[in-house]
This record gives structure tokens, sequence and C-alpha cells, in this order.
């Protein structure tokens, strides 16, 4: 048996500068013979991913091990089911550092010295034997955030300021991870270890925030209370048996959607100043399927978008109730805590503080409650478009799995900044500007026109697109959207009778109309877009595409001299 201790770095492969793995290690030291064998002062990438099933040995990283060995790596990735994170070990150089007081006792210290209360606990300053490393990437498994808390905060902390790109993959499910994953300290050690992150990605299920909501102490819901009230007394829920379950029922939907409005309007009204965000300096955003990111802070995002300029949305819904009950636990316990030091105990305040904590029962008390604490709701077009409206730096946006509603885009009356009103059968209807008109060169998305279905509002859309100056790339997955000049497809343009001088390519345009349209269809993108290199077309009856040959296309004259090189068919599903 050999030990994996013993091993000591070799001179092989001198100038090897990337090393990846894909596999399984069934004896469970033979990858690190290979890996420690290598030489130490090229490597600059190292890729190790690890999974299997059936009882496969695991293979146990020495993170701090590899750090220390290769002095030039910049590139770690250590991926896979099978990859266990061991413990940190000494050092030669030490590090002294105090983890953030993300602990109940730790939090409710600080709130009691700063209420002038005396506190006999010291805080005590935690020593970690390590030396820092010139790391800029990680990839690692969702479960190193299911380690201790001191555990995660040394890795990060070792990593420091040069670390500017996460990638974090998901082998376990919620319900694995329940009880052991606390994004709330996640996201301070993130912070405070590595405020230079300039890129994340999370594939599979993340619990990831990026912000810290501050949670309402329990006396101090009276406003929530109100809502509550008003809505009984506009609307009494009445009858009984069934039919007062239905209006129990509705009645919890409308008091829901009420308190998350009026979340949103706080957001927007005060989330610069009084939401700090967590990775400040952040570019890049990638959410893989089965992502948990939060209404409010997508919002919030948006709000904070200096640098972000590519964000990626592959949304799928997360059904398990334990992503969206999850709260920061600490701060609801700390501000408990404040909230009967701070509170008087007189009779008349005693009655006023019952009055303000218990005016409402049962399912409403709920609902209240849910917002006293924060917890996150799933993104949904209110929130995508929210996003759009305040981000301004965007240049890459793709938003995919879920369709942008209509009656959330199209709004009816007149748009505040512009003034300018688009008749419609409706009446006045507007889109609200995004604010990366100047910026966005690439945008994935979808539009779900079913609830809107005249013409007036598919060309407001198709006048919305247009607006974009340096759009380059469009694709439509799974719209609804109608591209025929009956429809205002026109108006891809900002002024009638000129073409469009920078989309390049366009993906997932519907095509399930009229044979005679779609030929005119892509007839019109031919002489109007010069740049345009790719058309793909899609088509919900893919096995039919050959009913309408796309040769007649090709084929015409005008076609074949415009600077398309590629017109295809494609899924609508894929």
């Amino acid at each position: 048996m050999v030990e994996i201790n013993a091993v000591q770095p070799g001179p092989n492969r001198p100038t090897l500068t990337h090393f990846s793995f894909t596999g399984v290690d069934h004896f469970g030291y033979l990858l690190d013979i290979i890996l420690f064998g290598l030489t130490t002062t090229n490597l600059t990438t190292l890729k190790l991913h690890l999974e299997g099933h059936g009882g496969v040995k695991e293979y146990c990283a020495d993170i701090d091990k590899i750090m220390d060995t290769f002095i030039c790596l910049r590139h770690l990735s250590l991926t896979g089911n099978l990859v266990q994170y061991s413990p940190l070990r000494s050092s030669p150089r030490r590090f002294t550092a105090a983890p953030p007081e993300t602990t109940v006792e730790g939090i409710q210290r600080n709130h009691g010295n700063a209420a002038g209360k005396t506190s006999t606990t010291t805080t005590t300053t935690k020593s970690y034997h390590m030396r820092h490393h010139r790391l800029e990437t990680f990839a690692f498994d969702s479960r190193l955030f299911m380690k201790t808390e001191a555990f995660i905060h040394a890795i990060f902390t070792r990593l420091g300021k040069t670390l500017k790109r996460i990638d974090i993959r998901s082998s376990t499910s919620y319900w694995e991870a329940s009880g052991h994953n606390y994004p709330w300290v996640v996201g301070q050690i993130l912070s405070r270890c590595c405020p230079n992150l300039e890129e994340i990605e999370t594939w599979g299920p993340i619990t990831f925030w990026f912000f810290a909501l501050p949670i309402l102490p329990p006396s101090k819901v009276s406003h929530l209370n109100a809502l509550v009230q008003e809505l009984l007394l506009l609307s009494p829920p009445t009858g009984d048996g069934s039919t007062a379950l239905v209006a129990q029922v509705v009645h919890d939907s409308v008091l829901k959607r009420r308190l998350q409005d009026q979340e949103v309007d706080e957001l927007l009204l005060q989330g610069k100043k009084s939401f700090p965000p967590h990775f400040p300096r952040l570019k890049t955003l990638i959410l893989g399927q089965d992502h948990s990111l939060g209404a409010q802070d997508l919002i919030l995002l948006g709000l904070h978008s200096q640098f972000l300029t590519h964000v990626e949305i592959y949304h799928r819904p997360v059904e398990h109730r334990l992503v969206w009950d999850t709260y920061d636990m600490v701060a609801a316990a700390a501000a408990a805590k404040v909230d009967a030091i701070t509170t008087s105990t007189t009779a008349a305040s005693q009655q006023q503080q019952q009055e303000a904590l218990t005016p409402v029962t049962g399912s409403y008390y709920g609902i209240v409650e849910n917002r006293r604490l924060r917890k996150r709701w799933e993104v949904g077009s209110k929130e995508v478009l929210l996003f759009l409206q305040h981000c301004t730096s965007l240049r890459h946006f793709s938003y995919t799995g879920r369709r942008i509603q209509s009656k959330q885009l199209v709004q009816c009356g007149s748009s505040e900044e512009s003034g300018e009103t688009t008749p419609t059968e409706e009446g006045s209807s507007f889109i609200e500007p995004w604010a990366c008109e100047e910026t966005l060169e690439t945008l994935t998305i979808g539009f779900d026109m079913t609830y809107n279905s005249s013409k007036a509002h598919h060309a407001l859309v198709w006048a919305h697109l247009g607006r974009f100056k340096k759009l380059r790339s469009l694709t439509l997955k799974l719209s609804t959207l109608i591209p025929s000049p009956a429809y205002g497809i026109a108006g891809l343009f900002p002024a009638e009778g000129r073409v469009n001088s920078t989309l390049e390519e366009i993906r997932s345009l519907p095509s399930w109309w009229k044979v005679e349209d779609r030929r005119a269809m892509v007839l019109w993108f031919a002489r109007s877009c010069p740049k345009l290199r790719v058309l793909g077309l899609e088509h919900v009856a893919f096995k039919n595409a050959d009913e309408w040959s796309l040769r007649s296309f090709l084929g015409d004259g005008e076609v074949e001299k415009c600077t398309i090189r590629r017109v295809f068919v494609e899924s609508a599903f894929f």
C-alpha cells in the first residue's frame, strides 16, 4: 500500500501547463501518484472531475497540498460526486484572520454591544496556518458549502483578492443539501474574502444569494399588517364550505402579491443605498438549470449593475419548497433578540406591541411572516423586465426556459420617460424602455403573445427590439411573436426605409404560419439586413419542415446576392 502523504512532487513533464483528468480512481491513491509526480513550476491549469456510482471509492482532494505544490497554478477545478474536500493542514507561513460573525451568539453580541448592553463575552480571533495563493478561477462542487463555516472561511481567505471567477457544480439535490447549506453564511464569507470576484457560474440545485436582505423585527410589521386589514375591508371573504375555502385561497393569493409588490417598491426606492451587493465587481453571471435565483436578488442586481455585462439564466421552475422557505435564521434570531431588548416594558407599550404582533391569524399570519423574514420568491416576467429596465451596462443577455408574458411587457397608458403613446385597439399602450438599449449586442429571449394577440401589440414588441443600436445576435426561443409585415416586423428598423446595419445572426425566428408569409419574411430579411449571415427558422413540427423547401428561398436571385450564408430550420424544443 502506497502512503499518499509520502508521495513527493516529481519532475515529470517539465513543460506541462495543463492537466485534466475525468474518470474514477478505483484505488484511491493512483491519481495522487500521477498528479504529484508532475512538475511543480509550470502547471497553470488543473482540472479533476471524478464521478461514479455503486460504491466507487471517493477521492479526497487536498486543496492545501495542491496549492502549496503547484506554485504557478491559476485555474483549479475539483468537481464530481466522488470528490471530497479534505481539511486544511498547517503551512510554513502563518496567517491570522477572524472569520465573520455568522453565528447566532456572535451577531447577538454585536447587537447587544450596539444597544449599550454590557457583554462579558470577548470576540476571539482564530488563527489559520496558511499562506495566500494566486488562484484566479476555482471550480468546485456545492458540497464544499456543506462544510463547517471555519473550513469555508479558511479556503476562501487563502484564495483572497486574486480570485476572479468561481464555477459551482452541484452533485446533490436540494433535499440532500437541506440542513447543511447556509446561503447567508456563504454570501458573507465570499464577500469578505474575495471582494474582486467578477464571474460566477452555477449548475444544478444550489441555493446561492447575492444580497443580504435585512429582516424586520417582529414589532416592525405594522405596515404589513395594514395591507391585510385593507384587503379584508375592501373584500372580506364570504360564503361557507367550499365557497369559503376558495375565497380564502383567492385572498391569500392577492395578499401575497400585494406584499411582493410592496417589497419590490421598497427595493427600487432604497436598493442602491440600503442593500449593498456581495459582489460589487460582478461582470458575468451564468445560472444553469435548477438554480434558485430569488426575485429580490435579480431586481437588486439590475440596480447595482455598474460592471455587469453578461447574464445567462437557464430558467426552469424550482418547485422544491426548501428553496423558497430558506431565510437567514441567524439574522432572524438576532432581530428577535434586539427587539426584545429595546422594547419598553411599560404597560402601554406592551399593549401596543401585542396589537402590532397579532393583528392577523391563520394563513394571513404565515404570509406576513414570510415577508418579515425576507423569504425569496421565484423569478417571473415582472422581475426580469425590472432588471432589464435598470441594468445599464448589459451587453449579452439570455433568458431561456420561460417566456416573457405580454401582459407584463405591454403597459397601458403613457410612458413617463418618453411621453409617447401608441394607439391600439385597447387604448394607448407602450413598453417601458430597457436601460441597455445603447449597449446590448446579444439577446436570447422568448415572448408569449397569447394574452394580447392584437397586431398592434406585436408591432410594439418589434419596434421595441428595433431600439437596440448595437444588436448583432437575436434569438427568439419559443416565441409566439409573429414575424410578418402585417404584424409590424418593420419596426426592427429605427426609421422606415432604412436597413438594419448591425444584425448578423437571427435564431429561432417563429415560422409556423402560412408558406407565403415565410417566403416573404426570408426575402425581406435578405434585402433589409446586409450583414445577416445566419437565419434560423424555428418550427414546432420539425418533421414536416420538408413540405416547404428552403431551396425556393435560396434559389431566389435576391437571396443569392445577399450576405446570408445559412438559412435553416431548427426545432422549437432543442
